[in-house]
């Protein structure tokens, strides 16, 4: 679900996937932000990916770094939740 609340062109849109976790398989939801380019590239399709590490130093307030810095400074990015499959399993959890 995306909240975009009275916005007529937002430059960005905050979302939230939700996803099994691969090391315990657990589900997890994780914060997404979609950022609206400023320009129309001609070339978009050409345009390789790549990996922004979280310790990089950035120089200047690009979209990338603000982005980064946002994502650096909020401890909930990775929203996770309990794996469980029997009525049981939930007793247990709220009994101990």
């Amino acid at each position: 679900m995306f909240n975009i609340g009275l916005e007529t062109k937002p430059q960005v849109l905050f979302g939230v996937s939700t996803t099994v976790s691969v090391r315990n398989r657990r589900p997890v939801a994780l914060k997404n932000i979609l950022v609206k380019q400023n320009e129309n590239d001609k070339n978009f399709d050409s345009i390789p990916e790549a990996e922004i590490a979280f310790d990089k130093v950035f120089t200047a307030d690009t979209e990338e770094a603000i982005i980064v810095n946002y994502f650096r400074h909020t401890t909930n990015n990775i929203i996770t939740t309990n794996s469980c499959r029997k009525l049981d399993d939930v007793k247990k959890l709220v009994d101990g």
